[in-house]
């Protein structure tokens, strides 16, 4: 249940499992209760007597052991003030920063401090000190919150509950609301016909207010159904861990930002968002005009749609996300080669210029794909396959169901002429 610094894994497993969860969840109306635990200083708070009681726990050789608690002997660090150094003190607590042996060494204390707290994959993850716990109800999350946290703290470890977060998968969908003049009702633009309620200020519309004309009589003491008698409004009473703990509706995991609907939208914004913090950062390349575009286009891939592109193996993308990814590439490549959309050049030729061949849309179905001959690639006991092939007890809701990730590779995978056997072979499915 370790992906981190393990091999054969990484960040897109354990990315992937966490929203194959929210999917099959979401298909049968569920809730999916999980808990992004955080330790405080994991790395810095490691006690060196635990660090050596779980080396031989492990049948590490005593020799292997001792050689291993030699490098801490006497360790002395000094601490940087501006451009001096403070006097040497002796460390005693924690695992080297920078030896290449430290995550393997946590890996192991983790390990073996959590034995009696794991229930098994794929309700409780863990890569290096993240850990996400998950379960069908608040009940059996807190329980296994408790219990984690105890585990943790009996051998120096520390749970940091103010960066600790629980997120209720399923609870709601992202209304869709205008960002222009909003009906305080429906969500919907108010135009004509519509009515501003006195107590919370909003506009309404005039169908949503049940009233076929307005007025100026009506409208100087109007009152909307949600201030009047909480008509369309839903009280639910919210669902907490512990009073230390805060419910979110986003979390960042590893990178990629899962939401309560379950979709990859918050993501693909939030990969949209960072993307051009990176392009700034290389923008005295990027931006200058003394460069070459072909040396332009290199570093745009390496650096910037990388970025962009990251976590897109485990994203199951509407036309809305497809539209969000364009944009923001057209825009880059126009400021690349210095165009602006009024000088009206083609971005197909701009790309061309730039030595970008692929758009990205067909890049970011191309890496599902990818992804997906990888998951079918594993044994059938894998973690990766479980969680392809999981399915969650009870009905589906009515209704037309939602598209899944699985749905999306199999169309694409079957547009290229690709079947599941296909998938053993690997240089055959990478180049379909």
């Amino acid at each position: 249940m370790q992906f981190g610094f393990m091999p054969g894994k990484g960040t897109i497993d354990a990315v992937f499992i966490l929203r194959r969860m929210q999917e099959e969840y979401r298909a049968k109306g569920k809730k999916l209760y999980m808990c992004f635990v955080d330790l405080e200083k994991a790395f810095d708070r490691v006690p060196r007597k635990v660090m050596e009681w779980a080396m031989r726990k492990r049948g590490i050789p005593e020799a292997m052991v001792r050689a291993v608690m030699s490098l801490y002997e006497g360790a002395k660090t000094r601490v940087r003030v501006g451009s001096e150094l403070s006097e040497e003190f002796e460390v005693k607590v924690g695992v080297h920063q920078g030896s290449v042996l430290s995550p393997l060494i946590f890996a192991v204390v983790i390990d073996v401090v959590t034995e009696s707290a794991r229930e098994g994959l794929m309700r409780e993850m863990l890569y290096a000190d993240d850990l996400v716990l998950m379960d069908d109800t608040m009940e059996g999350l807190r329980e296994k919150f408790v219990k984690w946290k105890k585990a943790f703290e009996s051998k120096g470890l520390k749970v940091n509950l103010g960066k600790t977060k629980v997120m209720v998968s399923g609870t709601e969908e992202k209304a869709l609301v205008s960002k222009v003049d909003p009906c305080g009702m429906c969500g919907k633009r108010v135009k004509v016909n519509s009515v501003r309620c006195v107590k919370c200020g909003k506009w309404i519309h005039g169908r949503c207010a049940k009233i076929k004309r307005v007025t100026q009589r009506l409208a100087r003491d109007f009152a909307c159904g949600r201030c009047k008698n909480g008509v369309g409004r839903v009280v639910e009473q919210e669902e907490k861990l512990c009073d230390e703990v805060e419910t979110v509706k986003e979390f960042t995991y590893l990178g990629d930002k899962v939401s309560v609907g379950g979709g990859c939208e918050a993501a693909v914004t939030a990969r949209a968002r960072f993307t051009w913090v990176k392009f700034r950062e290389c923008g005295e390349l990027l931006y200058g005009k003394r460069f070459p575009l072909e040396m332009k286009g290199i570093v745009y891939k390496s650096c910037v749609r990388s970025a962009l592109l990251y976590g897109s193996e485990t994203w199951c993308l509407s036309e809305n996300e497809l539209g969000i990814l364009r944009r923001t590439e057209r825009a880059m490549v126009r400021v690349m080669c210095g165009v602006k959309l009024m000088d009206r050049k083609k971005t197909k030729d701009l790309m061309q210029m730039l030595g970008l061949n692929e758009a990205i849309d067909r890049l970011v179905k191309a890496n599902g794909v990818r992804w997906y001959g990888h998951v079918l690639r594993r044994e059938d006991g894998h973690v990766l396959r479980r969680a392809l092939d999981l399915e969650v007890s009870g009905p589906r809701k009515r209704g037309r169901p939602k598209k899944t990730w699985k749905m999306q590779v199999e169309e694409e995978s079957g547009n290229v002429g690709m079947r599941m056997r296909d998938a053993l072979n690997r240089a055959k499915w990478r180049e379909g």
